[in-house]
């Protein structure tokens, strides 16, 4: 998946739905992956701009980008 990919899938994504992402693919999307504050922050940055929030799910190795079903991005917990 590249971030063109990544773009179409999030805009399906509708209010109280997200998108699951597997550590493998975030780490494609934001090297190095959810070990880095920087990759962390532009996974967030990213999802902001598209009205996303990020739930990060260790125990399911896993990122979400939650559309809320409220109005807009909350804060992040990644």
């Amino acid at each position: 998946m590249d971030m063109d990919e990544c773009d179409a899938a999030f805009r399906k994504v509708r209010p109280g739905q997200y998108a699951d992402i597997p550590y493998g693919i975030f780490e494609m999307l934001f090297p190095p992956g959810v070990q880095s504050d920087d990759a962390k922050g532009a996974a967030y940055d990213y999802a902001k701009a598209r009205g996303l929030r990020v739930e990060h799910h260790s125990e399911l190795r896993s990122v979400w980008f939650v559309r809320d079903a409220g109005d807009g991005a909350g804060d992040h917990d990644i």
